[in-house]
């Protein structure tokens, strides 16, 4: 096997670890906004949406002015972001210019 090919491998691998610990951390920040609010304000843990995102990241800042979550949340996103591209790049890319090629 190439050097790129594992490069993808490995890259793709740590796309996927980043979207489970954006999700840890995402529920993680709910259950401490539901530990405040009361059970008619709960914040759901089923439903996923930008909105909905945007909105517990909101209230979580609101609510824990010195909380860390948030930041973490959304380095593990970019992180997933940059890894899927790394993957795109050593996998698909050069798979691309093969069949263009035929």
């Amino acid at each position: 096997m190439s050097m790129q090919i594992i490069i993808g491998v490995i890259a793709l691998c740590g796309a996927v670890i980043c979207g489970i610990r954006w999700n840890r951390f995402m529920l993680r920040m709910i259950e401490e906004i539901n530990q405040i609010k009361s059970p008619k304000d709960y914040v759901p843990y089923v439903t996923f949406s930008f909105l909905q995102m945007f909105r517990v990241r909101n209230e979580y800042r609101h609510l824990y002015p010195d909380g860390r979550l948030h930041v973490s949340m959304w380095r593990m996103c970019c992180l997933g972001m940059i890894c899927l591209i790394v993957a795109y790049a050593c996998l698909w890319g050069p798979v691309s210019l093969l069949i263009a090629r035929v």
